[in-house]
């Protein structure tokens, strides 16, 4: 296999942290954040059962130039205790950080999560590469266990 021409390095926006809580307030006047009860445990009488409601709440930086806008493509999934996966209502979600700016918050808010089982529920950001590969970026662990 031969190669003629310049690699070159696609700058990727990073991950610098996850979370879930019961919800998030962006208050984008005076860029503050607001974390409503961050969620690590959620206990229940009996399983099966359904969340109602939670956030989750992703923060990237931008790798590349700050002069220079930058788009990424990631997932989030859910990774239940038996390593199974919920469905996916966005496959794909597509964001910028935009020429002059360094970092982007991502909310979404995600209603009716099933509980069928004690252990980990992890939620996980995966990024889309150049190739079309994805790879695990970061991942929220909330626990699941009977009162």
């Amino acid at each position: 296999c031969k190669f003629y021409g310049k690699i070159r390095r696609v700058a990727m926006a990073k991950v610098i942290f996850c979370l879930v809580a019961e919800n998030i307030i962006n208050d984008s006047s005076n860029s503050l954040i607001s974390v409503v009860n961050l969620v690590e445990k959620i206990e229940g009488q009996a399983l099966p059962a359904v969340r109602p409601l939670l956030y989750f709440f992703v923060y990237w930086k931008k790798e590349g130039p700050i002069a220079a806008a930058e788009k990424f493509t990631f997932r989030i999934r859910v990774k239940r205790p038996d390593g199974s996966y919920l469905d996916n209502p966005h496959e794909e979600i597509t964001e910028e950080i935009p020429a002059g700016k360094d970092r982007l918050r991502f909310i979404s808010k995600m209603e009716d999560i099933p509980l069928q089982e004690e252990g980990d529920l992890e939620f996980v950001v995966e990024q889309k590469s150049e190739g079309g590969g994805w790879s695990r970026k970061a991942n929220f662990p909330v626990t699941i266990a009977l009162q």
